[in-house]
């Protein structure tokens, strides 16, 4: 009704038990070559705050199993924030 959205297809949502397609899979397992500097300055962005973050523990923290599972947590925390970027881009 005059929104710009004439003829557009809305997404059906998946099951998420539902066996993912070979694009979701492609997404999943490939290297995503950053589409602009726009998701490259993201990436950059998430790299600086985990890196910023790390520096600060290690400072505040003492050294032991805790603080490299802190560690090992940021690493992944950086590593699921860097994928959304790459994979969950809803620009066209």
């Amino acid at each position: 009704m005059g929104n710009g959205t004439e003829g557009e297809e809305t997404p059906v949502p998946r099951s998420p038990n539902a066996i993912p397609t070979e694009e979701e899979l492609r997404k999943r397992f490939f290297f995503q070559k950053p589409r602009d500097q726009a998701a490259i300055d993201r990436h950059e962005a998430v790299s600086m705050l985990s890196f910023n973050l790390a520096m600060s523990l290690c400072r505040l923290c003492y050294p032991g199993r805790q603080l490299a599972l802190a560690l090992t947590a940021l690493e992944e925390v950086r590593m699921r924030a860097n994928a959304s970027i790459a994979c969950d881009d809803p620009r066209p």
